[in-house]
């Protein structure tokens, strides 16, 4: 199940409306355009709600998403101004998910799901609304307006039981109503956000008989993620077995360290790795990278929602480790069983800018009125914010750079006429393109020479691209 089409209004600074989110999808936008808002809203509405009685300060009951309160609302509405904030969600899913959230509905005769309809053409629609409670700023009230798969209506006014699932018009209220229930509970807490804080740090070792062991929620704290990978492992549960070697084999294919234990000493616990050298080493030693890309695939597998949020994906990783977990994540969401449908990340990354399809990117940024809108893929997203033409020179100049100082490495520049067939007129474009001042201004602008390989150097300067030991030729349009 993933979220296909998402429109809301008036939640912080969004005026959002899109069509056709993919399994993967990544919104890419400037700091302060409202990625993060993005999150928080499909967060607000699919989480579970506080039920009525409950008051501010005192500890209340959960509920399912659609009926209730949610706390801590009052910075949620758009200028701060307490106000209706609408919804629509359509959810697609398949025709054996459908069966095994609501199997009355099917037995029932509510929906039916014809025998040619493809297995993955299931739709279920959301519309409701969050307003203000009266005399409770900071508590905001959920409304669900209506609710159908497919074609069948499920509800149009969830205030009014006997009004819901006409198609059994001939069934009583009371029996309708449990109908319905097991459809919408299923969907509660479908949505879980992994949050940019993804350091690890000291955690003291709880004693379970006086301390209940933490577990993976939608609220985690990376504060007591140890102790909770930690009860995951040495769980009785054979689920919570697969799903941890689930874990391990993921960051041993990410990282080559798939070994993980845990040290205790009396008070403290402390997350330890095995590499291939069998050297033994705190998961801190291996670099905050290893830490960021433990705790993402952690929290992925581990939380048990089918759908996945996560903030700054590419946060204290080089483009290898980038490149690795974009294809640990796809082959999660795409493989049956593992319980993720739908990763959708927040990201700054020119590697990701790059290499996605275009169809799982999408453009986050403002109008004209400040107000935070989802556009679809297009150059002039790349262009904003990636400079994409330049990061696709630098790249190609790179390569071709390593190429010619390889051929030059083994023959002298008079024998280039000599050279065999099949790389003279690579050869031949190469002089081209460095004997162009227009080039090596723009690689200049690039910054090519930081960082580079000592090949690529050598080529450069053997081009006339550098001017002794003092950098780029400053030359061509700047």
């Amino acid at each position: 199940m993933h979220i296909q089409q998402l429109k809301i209004r008036n939640f912080r600074s969004l005026d959002v409306e899109v069509e056709n989110l993919q399994p993967f999808t990544m919104l890419f936008g400037e700091n302060g355009a409202g990625k993060s808002n993005v999150l928080a809203a499909i967060d607000a509405i699919f989480a579970p709600k506080l039920q009525e009685g409950f008051q501010p300060g005192a500890p209340g009951s959960s509920g399912p998403f659609y009926r209730g309160r949610i706390a801590d609302f009052q910075h949620n509405y758009y200028r701060n101004g307490p106000c209706e904030i609408p919804f629509e969600i359509v959810l697609r899913t398949t025709k054996s998910d459908l069966n095994t959230r609501w199997p009355d509905g099917i037995a029932s005769g509510a929906v039916v799901l014809p025998a040619t309809l493809p297995e993955d053409r299931v739709r279920i629609g959301l519309k409701g609304h969050f307003t203000p409670v009266p005399g409770a700023i900071e508590l905001a009230a959920i409304t669900l307006d209506s609710a159908s798969v497919n074609d069948a209506v499920v509800l149009t006014d969830i205030n009014k039981p006997d009004s819901w699932l006409p198609a059994l018009s001939n069934k009583a209220t009371s029996e309708k109503a449990p109908i319905v229930e097991q459809l919408l509970v299923s969907l509660t807490a479908s949505f879980s956000t992994i949050g940019i804080a993804r350091f690890l740090q000291k955690e003291g070792f709880y004693q379970a008989a006086t301390q209940p062991p933490p577990r993976f929620t939608g609220d985690s704290s990376p504060t007591n993620f140890q102790r909770r990978l930690f009860d995951v492992k040495h769980s009785t549960s054979q689920s919570d077995q697969n799903r941890f070697r689930r874990v391990r084999d993921l960051f041993n294919q990410a990282t080559g360290w798939g070994e993980i234990e845990f040290a205790q000493s009396d008070t403290d616990l402390g997350l330890m790795t095995w590499d291939k050298n069998k050297l033994w080493l705190p998961i801190g030693r291996r670099g905050s990278g290893a830490e960021q890309l433990l705790v993402i695939l952690s929290e992925v597998v581990l939380r048990g929602a089918p759908i996945v949020g996560i903030e700054e994906l590419e946060s204290n990783l080089d483009e290898e480790h980038q490149k690795q977990l974009h294809q640990l994540v796809l082959g999660l969401v795409s493989t049956k069983g593992t319980g993720v449908d739908q990763v959708v990340a927040t990201a700054h990354s020119v590697f990701f800018g790059h290499e996605l399809d275009s169809r799982e990117k999408w453009f986050v940024t403002r109008n004209g009125e400040g107000r935070t809108i989802v556009e679809p893929w297009s150059p002039k997203a790349s262009e904003r914010l990636f400079r994409l033409g330049q990061y696709q020179l630098k790249r190609q100049l790179e390569q071709d750079a390593i190429t010619v100082a390889k051929i030059q490495a083994k023959r002298n520049r008079s024998d280039i006429k000599n050279a065999p067939v099949g790389v003279r007129p690579s050869i031949e474009e190469l002089d081209k393109k460095f004997s162009s001042n227009a080039v090596r201004a723009m690689a200049v602008k690039v910054g090519i020479p930081r960082g580079l390989k000592r090949e690529m150097l050598e080529a450069l300067r053997q081009k006339g691209a550098f001017d002794g030991d003092k950098g780029p030729v400053q030359t061509g349009p700047k």
